[in-house]
């Protein structure tokens, strides 16, 4: 008697009567399901936003103080110098100081800084580049500042926010300006009694404003 050949199962029967994929079948099928979806998944979100800017005068004001006056000391704050990434012309307040060789030279009142700004406001000093102020001039920046301390020369509360000693620049400090108020930046300079009459040199720093 011959065998019957072998047949493919027959799926069973849904109880609806319909009948149902084996499950190699739904393992095949959810395997090409998952595998498709990321290359059909491309969605795009997108924001829309409009700036306007509108220019106004500077609200952190620094402005020549007494010391000015004197031929010793001057104070420019319409120089401009080009930011060499925007290419545009920013003011650059340029102070100018005497030392005298073997002197302390003090100029108490000689920046006044001002908060317009609206709110209270930090100012933090840092150094900018190299400085080439001779190595026998020790050259220091204060603001006046209630939560400072004394130094030498100068009357009442003062924070350090740049000094320049061997030739070399330090600074980091941040004062809090409160609005509406002004506060006096000032000048010390010491010149060793053998500097050399006639060494000149400068430094540059950035004045960096956080208003609250």
């Amino acid at each position: 008697m011959t065998e019957p050949l072998p047949t493919e199962p027959t799926p069973p029967a849904a109880e609806d009567g319909g009948s149902r994929l084996s499950t190699p079948w739904i393992v095949t099928i959810v395997v090409a399901l998952v595998f498709a979806v990321p290359a059909a998944a491309a969605v795009l979100i997108e924001n829309l936003f409009r700036g306007d800017v509108e220019v106004a005068d500077s609200c952190f004001v620094a402005a020549a103080g007494s010391d000015a006056e004197s031929t010793l000391f001057t104070f420019d704050a319409t120089a401009t110098v080009t930011d060499p990434d925007s290419g545009v012309a920013l003011v650059e307040q340029r102070l100018s100081a005497t030392a005298m060789a073997g002197d302390r030279v003090v100029y108490a009142d000689a920046v006044s800084l001002g908060n317009d700004c609206g709110g209270s406001i930090a100012v933090a000093f840092a150094p900018s580049g190299e400085p080439t102020v001779p190595a026998s001039v020790v050259l220091r920046l204060l603001v006046e500042d209630p939560s400072g301390g004394t130094v030498g020369g100068l009357p009442g509360s003062w924070t350090e926010v740049l000094a320049v000693a061997d030739g070399s620049a330090a600074g980091g400090a941040t004062v809090a300006i409160a609005d509406g108020e002004t506060r006096t930046l000032a000048v010390v300079a010491d010149a060793a009694a053998d500097a050399e009459v006639g060494a000149a040199g400068e430094v540059a720093w950035v004045a960096t404003v956080a208003v609250d």
